[in-house]
């Protein structure tokens, strides 16, 4: 069965450091064992990619049956060595963030699966679809199970998924005066930005197709009405104080600052014609050094391997574990079957919301049934990564016995 979000996130690997519970050397088992073989030839896959030039430098995470190994390597901006404690922009993982904070809303009952959209954000009762190049109303009304599985008719606008137009004209996208390219409008705040997207036609029936996009960006507002609180008090009450996640919010404190990584680029992709990765946006111009008006729930977070790392337990142990529960895990494991059941993922290898990547070469995958965790975390903007990157997972898989 076809997974619905690929693995494209490439980390490298250098020096070591391992941690875990306190037993002694000799109770270390065969797991632990193949941890390290594992992590071994995850560093020479990487190695090779480091020496062909794709990537600056990263940090990578994985545990399993309890141990954890953290490596890093490179360079975290010009004459930085990468450090454990980097600042990383999550990208798209900042989507199975809010959508977690949303699962936790229907724990509790402020919210279900079926809820519909319009009745919370009356804007969505009306909403128009290019059907046949003509705008006719929808027959489906949006609901939030429609926003977990980004199959509301809601994309990005940034490229080939036929709203460029319509969200420039919409202002829900503004010309990014760096690049040139389409951005979401963040000169609005997070209300006027989704009052904007509901003027945006849908490009097919709300559960009729996937499409990735603002989807998320639409549950942030909902999190916030439903809480009557702003997206980053939401945030960090419902989940990171009680993981302890110290490092993940909006933006990055000026006491943080000399931790916020560097983002690079691939210059052939560009066509420039350099097979190098030149800086982009260096700490001292990104937008990240302040509180920003619009906090993009699918985009916006920044965060650390270890913050992400808390989160990533959560899901691995259905909800909590050791004092930190946020769900209970009876509650947890059904919300994941039934949006299995929806996405058509692959419980063989990842699961809903078990596996994530962001734009800048981010990406996490929990595997519940054999306890592991993988977090890769670099800051690079390439097409390269792909192939690598398969086989960094493929050497994953194959550290509890799946084929390769």
């Amino acid at each position: 069965m076809k997974k619905m979000f690929p693995l494209i996130a490439l980390l490298f690997l250098g020096a070591n450091k391992s941690y875990g519970s306190d037993a002694k050397l000799e109770d270390v088992n065969a797991g632990a064992e193949r941890l390290i073989a594992t992590a071994a030839r995850v560093n020479n896959l990487l190695d090779d990619a480091y020496k062909s030039k794709i990537i600056p430098g990263c940090l990578i995470l994985i545990e399993s049956d309890g141990k954890t190994e953290i490596k890093n390597h490179g360079y975290m901006g010009p004459n930085q060595p990468m450090r454990e404690d980097a600042i990383f922009r999550l990208c798209s993982m900042s989507k199975a963030i809010t959508m977690v904070a949303i699962l936790k809303l229907i724990e509790k009952g402020d919210l279900e699966l079926d809820t519909l959209v319009g009745s919370i954000i009356p804007s969505f009762r009306k909403l128009k679809i290019l059907k046949g190049g003509k705008l006719v109303e929808n027959k489906v009304p949006m609901t939030i199970k429609h926003l977990l599985t980004h199959t509301s008719g809601l994309g990005y606008g940034l490229g080939a998924d036929y709203l460029k137009n319509e969200y420039e004209e919409k202002a829900v996208t503004i010309t990014n005066p760096k690049s040139g390219y389409p951005m979401l409008n963040t000169s609005l705040t997070l209300e006027q930005f989704v009052d904007n997207v509901s003027r945006a036609y849908l490009i097919s029936e709300p559960g009729e197709s996937f499409l990735y996009g603002i989807s998320t960006d639409i549950l942030g507002r909902i999190l916030e009405i439903k809480k009557q609180q702003p997206l980053d008090k939401v945030l960090k009450d419902v989940l990171f104080d009680p993981l302890g996640m110290v490092d993940t919010e909006f933006f990055v404190p000026q006491d943080k600052l000399d931790r916020l990584t560097t983002v690079y680029y691939d210059q052939t992709k560009y066509n420039t014609g350099f097979n190098t990765c030149a800086a982009w946006e260096s700490p001292g111009d990104s937008p990240f050094v302040n509180d920003p008006i619009l906090k993009l729930a699918g985009s916006g977070l920044v965060s650390t391997i270890q913050d992400y790392h808390l989160f990533a337990k959560m899901l691995l142990n259905k909800g909590g574990y050791g004092d930190k529960a946020i769900f209970q895990p009876q509650f947890f494991e059904h919300m994941i079957t039934q949006l299995n059941m929806q996405t058509g993922s692959n419980s063989a290898h990842t699961s809903f919301l078990m596996d994530w990547l962001g734009i800048l070469g981010t990406n996490f995958s929990v595997w519940p049934d054999h306890k592991t965790i993988s977090i890769f975390m670099t800051q690079v903007d390439t097409n390269k990564l792909v192939g690598p990157s398969y086989q960094i997972k493929q050497e994953i898989m194959a550290m509890w016995g799946n084929p390769k």
